[in-house]
């Protein structure tokens, strides 16, 4: 049984097709569970919370995240670079800071508050642009 170069090709890219497809998904997730913190001091206005955000802080974070969506939902699924460092920069921007000025949100930490789900949208967003990459070579 031989197959042709060009078959395996077409395979290599049906298999990256598949990962950057479920990579930008698990991306789509990691913002929108982001996404819960500033929908929800949006919706308890009036409840006094320590983790109620401003409201122009709140919207902000909201069209950030929205933007961020159709970023990875269409031009990061078709394998555009610009697009994975589109995803990127906002994973870093938030994630560095919170990690290392935050000593109760570790990974060992997940009990505290807000933090296990930072983790757990932190992972899927590392997982996903894992998955995401889009090929560096023509």
């Amino acid at each position: 049984m031989a197959t042709s170069a060009h078959g395996v090709g077409q395979s290599r890219s049906a298999d990256q097709h598949r990962r950057q497809l479920w990579g930008s998904t698990l991306l789509a997730l990691a913002y929108l569970w982001s996404g819960m913190t500033p929908v929800l001091s949006l919706m308890h206005r009036d409840h006094p919370s320590q983790h109620q955000l401003a409201l122009e802080t709140a919207a902000t974070a909201l069209a950030l995240i929205a933007v961020e969506l159709l970023i990875v939902l269409v031009p990061l699924r078709r394998g555009e670079i610009w697009a994975f460092f589109a995803a990127l920069i906002p994973v870093l921007l938030v994630a560095n800071p919170r990690m290392l000025t935050d000593p109760t949100c570790t990974a060992m930490g997940l009990s505290v508050h807000g933090c296990h789900q930072f983790m757990a949208a932190l992972f899927l967003a590392v997982v996903g642009l894992a998955l995401a990459r889009p090929s560096f070579q023509r």
